[in-house]
């Protein structure tokens, strides 16, 4: 008996993962929608500070532009699990699931592991990829 709760409990999970990317695409679209409707509260919020604060933060920008391009030494770091989330991305772009491939073939992907933490950034990350590919 208690198999079959098990059972259950991974096939709705299977399905909350695959419903979880299309939910987080709504819920980015809807963030994008209300940033729009409310542009001139935004705005109206944004033009009460003052022009010398403005030319504070302006300065500071510039400097930090200033430090990182031409302070900082240009090096590539290479980062372990970047490739990672650039494979989730490309998951969530082509197959709508929030998934890690465990064993990659030739053919494709035979063996997927749902992941336990939440798919913002690899959602995010499909939205770009659908924009450049």
């Amino acid at each position: 008996m208690s198999l079959f709760i098990e059972l259950d409990f991974v096939q709705n999970l299977e399905e909350f993962h695959f419903f979880l990317p299309i939910f987080m695409k709504l819920v980015f679209l809807v963030f994008f929608a209300l940033l729009i409707l409310n542009r001139e509260k935004i705005v109206s919020s944004f033009s009460k500070i003052n022009k010398k604060t403005w030319i504070v933060l302006l300065l500071i920008l510039v400097s930090a532009f200033f430090l990182r391009f031409f302070w900082i030494p240009h090096e590539q770091v290479s980062i372990a699990d970047g490739e990672n989330w650039t494979e989730l991305g490309i998951r969530v772009k082509e197959y709508g699931i929030h998934a890690q491939c465990d064993f990659d073939t030739d053919e494709g992907c035979k063996v997927l592991s749902y992941i336990s933490y939440p798919p913002a950034y690899p959602v995010l990350l499909s939205i770009v990829f659908n924009f450049g590919h």
